[in-house]
């Protein structure tokens, strides 16, 4: 809110908005109401007025456009303005970024917009092209914005709901000072003809109004999906905040409207004395208002450009609770639950129905809040406790490395009591009053990571210490990565040989390939990948494993025991450093040498396997293939608690 952007952005959006706004309510409203009217003077008259109420917040759009430009080059470059501008950074940045090209082209239509508002009272292109213009003015804004910076097709559509979005909010917004200004105008001249002008006018802008808010609606949901995207974005971030703010504002400015669109217009064409007068004078005070609520939104609007999109900010979830989203999946309670949801809205509706049928009026709602109050006991089995952290997300992108370092932070911080394994045997844990908890008995699947995030560095009443001082935050996610590695090993350990349908991550690794490629294991989406922990005689493993991949269609990656490849590899060979030890949590031992896994087309770890292990036989290549083909043909279930002993 410091940033001197936020102000000057405020003032551009503005006055852009108020531009546009009057330049389409001339074209769109106030034209064909004179035109009807037969008012040819007072139409030239108004015109005079608009366009130089318009050609104010042109110059106004200018001036702080130009400021905007020179306060971001020195932003991006971290360097006084006066200095950005000497050393050239100011060229740099309206050369080679979107926002400085953006700038360019807004500021080549910016001057042809001032070229066509000075003809436009006597050339019929300039009334054309004035409208046109504006609106390209005020639509490029999408490019300078948050919608610019984001990628692929949903960028296009960001960026199209964006332009549309902003010329739905000028249009409306601007064409409220016009509508001002013409109602005013027919209070002070008080006779038929302005009476005529008036309500054409209102009526025209009403149904104006109409189209913009259902526009507004459908691209304000687009750009709230794609800068916040959840409920605890919107609630625990000030992005978030700033937005559902500026939801309400606009819902204020739509209650208003309401009331101009269904109350006061209506009293424009009644006869009776007074009405049409008292009418537009109520008219004129709500346009007022309207006004003034737009203006905070675009005070607001200048705010959120200089904040991170919510999306991209860890939220602090300010309530005690949270939905369980694992609660549907239980055997028991999801089944419980669903109906609660459903009798309750169900209930809801009928005491809202009750509402509009007169007859039985008192039954429906007496009979609707009984089913609420009866089956909406049942919704607190939804909820579990919360933290500010509880919808935090891990930056780690799960790789080898976390992992590996989650592992040694366990053995320097947290074996003593949670045990070497995790299972809660540590040699503290013998006279501890509380017992650790056993870290591989699945109850941390019912947890978010940003719950495991708060107990690690908060901790956990009289039962755990907080580490927020013994270590930072990166080797907090590090450390949770590890929990999650060392639970899923010890599930997939468990049932050795066998493709289940429950789907564990599978951690990131770099590979490379025959061809020379080097690869991120993620690059492998879409095909099954078999990793392979070569042994000693690795020539005949290697023929054999050529037999089983063209069997099973799979990309087999092989893992080498030692510093040096194998020589002249005829699959793919890991040259990470950290798979190796993760591989060691998956088999639950440092002795690896033999131990197979397989990832799914999706990335998820699905079977191990290691010798010993009777039934299923992979170095089989028709056992293999039939496991392989069970694993692609069964849908893969995320993991949680209620999936431990499938």
């Amino acid at each position: 809110m410091n940033d001197p952007i936020f102000a000057v952005r405020a003032v551009h959006f503005a006055a852009t908005a108020m531009t546009v706004g009057v330049m389409a309510f001339l074209v769109l409203v106030a034209g064909p109401a004179f035109r009807a009217a037969g008012a040819d003077l007072a139409a030239s008259e108004y015109r005079r007025r608009a366009v130089r109420i318009a050609a104010i917040g042109l110059a106004a759009a200018v001036v702080s456009g130009a400021a905007w430009v020179m306060l971001e080059a020195a932003k991006m470059s971290g360097r006084p303005l006066r200095d950005a501008i000497a050393e050239g950074v100011l060229r740099t940045v309206l050369t080679r970024t979107t926002f400085g090209l953006a700038s360019d082209i807004r500021l080549v239509l910016a001057v042809l917009l001032g070229v066509s508002l000075s003809y436009f009272g006597s050339r019929l292109w300039a009334r054309w092209a004035a409208p046109l213009l504006a609106a390209g003015l005020l639509g490029a804004l999408a490019w300078t914005g948050h919608a610019a910076a984001t990628e692929r097709l949903a960028g296009h559509l960001h960026v199209v709901a964006d332009a549309l979005h902003l010329l739905a909010a000028g249009t409306w917004l601007g064409s409220l000072v016009a509508l001002a200004m013409l109602l005013a105008t027919a209070r002070r001249r008080a006779d038929r003809t302005w009476d005529h002008i008036a309500r054409i006018a209102t009526l025209r802008f009403s149904t104006l109004g109409i189209v913009g808010v259902l526009i507004l609606l459908g691209t304000g949901t687009v750009n709230t999906w794609m800068l916040a995207g959840s409920l605890p974005a919107l609630l625990g971030t000030d992005y978030g905040r700033l937005l559902l703010i500026k939801i309400a504002l606009f819902g204020a400015m739509l209650s208003v409207a309401a009331v101009n669109r269904l109350r006061l217009t209506p009293r424009l064409s009644q006869p009776l004395s007074g009405a049409p007068g008292n009418a537009r004078r109520q008219l004129i005070r709500n346009s007022a208002l309207e006004i003034g609520l737009g203006l905070i939104i675009f005070v607001i609007v200048g705010a959120l450009g200089t904040l991170p999109p919510a999306l991209h900010t860890q939220p602090n979830w300010p309530l005690p609770f949270r939905v369980s989203a694992e609660i549907f999946d239980h055997p028991e309670l999801g089944p419980r639950v669903l109906t609660a949801i459903g009798m309750t809205a169900l209930g809801m509706a009928l005491a809202v129905s009750g509402l509009f049928w007169r007859k039985l009026r008192w039954v429906m709602i007496l009979g609707g809040a009984a089913v609420v109050a009866y089956f909406g006991r049942g919704l607190g089995d939804m909820l579990t406790e919360a933290y500010p952290t509880s919808f935090y997300a891990s930056p780690t992108g799960y790789t080898t490395a976390s992992i590996a370092r989650g592992r040694h932070l366990f053995a320097q911080h947290c074996s003593s009591c949670h045990g070497p394994t995790g299972r809660g045997d540590g040699p503290a844990a013998v006279p501890a009053r509380v017992k650790p908890s056993d870290l591989v008995s699945g109850h941390i699947y019912a947890h978010t990571v940003g719950d495991l995030y708060w107990w690690i560095t908060q901790g956990i009443g009289g039962a755990m210490p907080g580490f927020a001082r013994v270590i930072d935050e990166d080797s907090v996610w590090n450390l949770i990565d590890f929990l999650y590695a060392n639970i899923d090993g010890t599930r997939l350990g468990a049932f050795a040989g066998t493709a289940r349908r429950i789907a564990y991550p599978a951690p990131s690794f770099s590979l490379r390939c025959p061809d020379g490629a080097a690869l991120a294991s993620d690059a492998l989406r879409g095909r099954v990948i078999h990793v392979v922990v070569s042994g000693a005689n690795g020539t005949e493993q290697i023929a054999r494993l050529s037999e089983r991949a063209r069997a099973a269609d799979v990309v087999t990656i092989l893992v080498a025991q030692d510093a040096a490849p194998p020589p002249d590899p005829a699959f793919c060979v890991a040259d990470d450093a950290n798979l190796a030890q993760v591989l060691a949590i998956y088999r639950g031992r440092d002795q690896i040498e033999g131990t197979e896994l397989l990832i799914d087309q999706a990335g998820a770890l699905r079977a191990l396997w290691h010798p010993g292990v009777r039934s299923p036989r992979w170095t089989d290549p028709e056992s293999f293939r039939r496991e392989v083909e069970t694993m692609r043909r069964t849908p893969a279930v995320q993991r949680s608690a209620t999936h431990l002993h499938r």
